[in-house]
């Protein structure tokens, strides 16, 4: 990482790829960059499936500008140990670990004065080990902010809390414009496209403005209503 006098990378993020686009969310985006430019730690919490990881990059990518010393993303999803998490942002940052020196120490030190972003994704299995690297990296590195994706807050000083609500679902007697404008019948639309599924309507066949006939209606009973979150289509990012 440029600056870090560590270990040297090409680039000043390791943000993953996005293979798909991103849908709606313009209001969400909006509060959660205003949110992040007047705190040190957000956290975006929320139901599996809301959405959390997809609108923490799409946010953290906003703000690669080329200036600081970057953004940086850690997945603590595969983590089954809570003493892996500090291990798991110095190896992102490339911070060397030192033989009987604590590793969240040697973060601190190393990140100093620095400016950069760290996305701490998938807290909620290691809460208490994500709240005391926080704690101690805002304490520590004045200059670092943190922006983390989790089902419940991490409960230290400082924290603002943004719970993502689920996409907007069309409501019953909806026009099929109304029906296909909609953020969570967009994004349904974009992934079964991706798949080479087109959606068609059935317009032609009732003579009204109805819901597609090839997919499931809300509420019809063929599926539970928490199907109809982002989650619901078989490779989506969520």
């Amino acid at each position: 990482m440029r600056g870090f006098g560590l270990v040297a990378t090409q680039t000043l993020t390791n943000l993953p790829a996005q293979v798909s686009s991103f849908i709606g969310r313009d209001v969400e985006l909006a509060e959660v960059r205003a949110l992040v430019g007047g705190s040190r730690l957000v956290t975006l919490t929320g139901a599996g499936g809301a959405g959390k990881t997809r609108l923490g990059l799409q946010v953290a990518a906003g703000l690669l500008d080329g200036s600081g010393d970057g953004v940086w993303f850690a997945d603590l999803a595969p983590l089954q140990d809570a003493d892996l998490v500090a291990v798991t942002v110095a190896d992102v940052l490339g911070v060397r670990e030192e033989p009987g020196r604590p590793v969240l120490e040697s973060v601190v030190e190393a990140v100093g004065g620095r400016s950069l972003l760290v996305v701490l994704d998938n807290c909620e299995h290691v809460i208490g080990a994500c709240a005391k690297l926080a704690d101690a990296l805002l304490r520590g590195c004045p200059n670092l902010a943190l922006l983390a994706t989790s089902r419940e807050p991490l409960g230290i000083d400082g924290e603002r809390v943004f719970r993502v609500p689920s996409l907007g679902l069309p409501a019953p007697g909806d026009d099929a414009g109304a029906i296909r404008a909609s953020e969570a019948v967009r994004l349904l639309a974009d992934r079964a496209a991706a798949q080479g599924v087109p959606l068609a309507g059935d317009e032609e066949a009732t003579g009204a403005s109805r819901w597609p006939s090839n997919w499931p209606r809300p509420g019809c009973g063929c599926c539970p209503q928490a199907s109809w979150r982002p989650g619901w289509i078989s490779g989506s990012p969520f």
